[in-house]
């Protein structure tokens, strides 16, 4: 695979995720480096790694640390039309909390439309992201087997439908087919 991830912990306990991309892999004659400081660990997955890690042997024996070795969860993780950019206060308090629909007062975050119940460990995200978290968990569904309970399958297939993807996700999904070798069935048959 042309790309490759880690994450690392600098002096006090700053997170740093280093990206490689072998640019030969797609008519670049070198390796492209990306680094994001002071992020949270699940910084810029969209589909929280406990959502898709509870369904290998490794998370159940030990989480994401038990995980690190295991390539399956390394594909999952470092799938390139799973990886987001997040805020890390707001990704920070999603947690691995379910998405949902449940309000139309937002005070948490500014003038962000996005919310989080704690209580009920419930997330919702702002309008414009919600097709693109929908065709996400579509994706990593689809290529991973990972099971949806029928609430999020409904939410999700009702996001996709009801916020189609912009111009610019149509490009990003033509740019990681390019790196990564495949594209997101969900995004590209909606942007022909």
């Amino acid at each position: 695979m042309p790309i490759t991830q880690d994450l690392q912990t600098l002096e006090g306990n700053q997170l740093i995720q280093l990206i490689e991309v072998d640019g030969t892999k797609f008519g670049l004659d070198e390796v492209l480096r990306f680094h994001a400081h002071n992020i949270s660990p699940d910084g810029w997955a969209s589909f929280a790694a406990e959502n898709f890690g509870r369904h290998l042997q490794c998370w159940r024996d030990g989480g994401r640390k038990a995980c690190k070795k295991d390539v399956t969860f390394n594909l999952m993780e470092g799938d390139m039309h799973n990886l987001q950019p997040a805020i890390g206060e707001v990704n920070g308090d999603r947690s691995n909390y379910r998405y949902s629909q449940f309000t139309d007062k937002f005070n948490q975050y500014g003038q962000c439309k996005t919310t989080v119940d704690f209580k009920e460990r419930k997330f919702q995200p702002r309008d414009e992201i919600r097709g693109m978290i929908a065709r996400t968990y579509l994706y990593m569904s689809d290529k991973y087997k990972i099971n949806l309970s029928n609430q999020e399958e409904k939410l999700m297939t009702a996001w996709d439908k009801m916020f189609p993807p912009e111009k610019w996700e149509c490009e990003r999904n033509k740019l990681i087919e390019k790196i990564q070798g495949n594209d997101n069935k969900f995004i590209t048959q909606q942007c022909k």
